[in-house]
């Protein structure tokens, strides 16, 4: 059975993020795909949209490893469980769910903040988010 990477980045990042470690696994001679994630505007709940946009990519009757970054870890298993519940799910500096539920809708503070520190459109580089004082705490 073929094995498949399926390197999915956060929602907020995009699959460009991925794409050195892709070109690194195929040197390899790996099968690796990074799926678009669903647009920001897809109706909610927009991480079925996700959902959907991942497993529509992977090939059926694969060995799939799926590999998260940041808030796509959040999703991996939800894809696990559509395209094999035996899939081997792989965390990047990820969110690890509790459980295999569907996520709650409890990200209102996180798409404020967001939306508050965009200019244009643009997001600031992810390490300004939160401000040197967020740094000072968790790299002292």
């Amino acid at each position: 059975m073929d094995r498949w990477y399926v390197l999915v980045a956060s929602p907020l990042v995009g699959p460009a993020g991925w794409e050195w470690v892709g070109a690194e696994l195929r040197m390899l001679g790996h099968r690796v795909v990074v799926p678009e994630l669903a647009a920001p505007t897809a109706p909610a709940p927009v991480w079925r949209a996700h959902v959907d946009a991942i497993t529509s990519v992977i090939p059926k009757g694969i060995d799939v490893v799926l590999v998260g970054h940041s808030a796509a870890g959040r999703l991996i298993p939800l894809v696990a469980d559509v395209v094999d519940p035996k899939a081997t799910c792989l965390f990047v500096d990820a969110q690890i769910p509790n459980d295999r539920a569907e996520p709650v809708a409890d990200d209102d503070w996180f798409l404020a903040h967001v939306q508050s520190i965009a200019v244009d459109g643009m997001l600031p580089p992810w390490s300004e988010w939160w401000g040197a004082d967020a740094w000072t705490a968790l790299v002292p």
